[in-house]
């Protein structure tokens, strides 16, 4: 029960508010260190811009 109540945090946290600067933002900033991590091959990247995290 602990556990799914956890999970259930997680996803509402990394959907975002939808408002702030960085939810508006729709493209990627290509100058951050999430931006310029070479891509591994079989894997999408796993992170957001800097730019595009929700602020709140």
């Amino acid at each position: 029960k602990c556990e799914r109540r956890r999970c259930l945090r997680i996803v509402e946290r990394s959907r975002g508010c939808g408002v702030c600067r960085g939810c508006q933002t729709q493209e990627d900033c290509g100058h951050c260190r999430i931006c310029l991590r070479p891509p591994r091959p079989g894997l999408r990247r796993q992170w957001k811009c800097v730019q595009r995290r929700c602020l709140r």
